[in-house]
């Protein structure tokens, strides 16, 4: 979907609502989602079935985190900002930075409510993050969780990757979400491309607006700067178009209501022609 397209569908629905959290998540779910997934509120259970599918991907791998000292003398407690965390001995070794590293499993189901996280051998992705998304279907999530896990811990690249863990909560454009480093998005897409390729067939034919289409249920966009605190991609957009529409107004018209909330997006130095860079970025590169 354009930008210009979004800003009219968006403008063409009179504001019900001035209440700025509850317009974005009106507006997160009607146009950025397309009015797909589960209605506002806590996510829906995970599927068990699905569950354990996206846990045999997964693998039962395992990471090592960096940063964690002993908590004290005994040797079974590690911490690291406050938090306190008993440790086997085969879970913790020096880190050659001094302190310990901890060594936690790759899965992390509860991180993200609604998905099923993980991370890569190399730890979470981090940096200037791209989020690559994927609209894949239930019955090809686990393969193409698979897919991605074994490709990129190859490289030996940090990554997160987060699949919807609900039945329920299908169909989204943004079912599967892969973060990498903007840097290392050149050396992840043949991964990501292949793995695409060999799932068309479970891939619905739609992205999240305002995110750049690459192909069918395949989508990019930088992840915004966490400046104001941690924000999805269409969540930051959703809340600036949210934003000048309260702005334009209760009795506005459309085309008032048009004119607010491209000025929103512009304010915020969002290019209208690419809409899924953050202000002043390059394109990203993919191939």
């Amino acid at each position: 979907m354009s930008t210009e397209t979004l800003l009219r569908a968006v403008a063409a629905e009179p504001v019900r609502d001035d209440d700025l959290p509850r317009l974005t998540r009106h507006l997160y779910r009607t146009h950025y989602l397309g009015g797909e997934g589960e209605a506002a509120g806590a996510a829906p259970a995970a599927d068990t079935g699905l569950l354990t599918a996206l846990r045999r991907a997964d693998g039962g791998r395992s990471c090592w985190e960096p940063g964690w000292a002993w908590h004290d003398s005994t040797g079974l407690l590690v911490e690291r900002r406050g938090i306190v965390l008993r440790a086997s001995l085969d879970e913790v070794r020096a880190s050659s930075g001094g302190g310990l590293d901890v060594r936690f499993p790759t899965a992390r189901p509860y991180a993200s409510p609604g998905f099923f996280l993980v991370s890569g051998r190399a730890g979470l992705a981090r940096g200037s993050l791209v989020r690559t998304y994927v609209a894949v279907r239930p019955d090809a999530a686990p393969a193409l969780l698979d897919a991605l896990v074994g490709g990129l811990d190859a490289l030996g690249m940090r990554f997160t990757c987060k699949v919807l863990s609900s039945l329920a909560a299908y169909p989204r454009p943004d079912a599967a979400v892969l973060y990498v480093d903007r840097g290392d998005l050149p050396a992840a897409w043949p991964v990501v491309r292949g793995a695409h390729a060999a799932l068309a067939a479970g891939v619905d034919d739609r992205v999240p607006a305002l995110a750049r289409r690459l192909a069918r249920g395949l989508a990019v966009a930088e992840d915004p700067s966490q400046e104001h605190g941690p924000v999805s991609f269409g969540q930051h957009r959703c809340g600036l178009l949210a934003r000048g529409l309260l702005a334009a107004g209760a009795g506005a018209t459309s085309e008032e209501r048009y004119a607010a909330a491209r000025a929103a997006l512009v304010a915020a130095g969002i290019r209208l022609d690419a809409p899924h860079l953050n202000p002043g970025s390059s394109e990203l590169v993919v191939w």
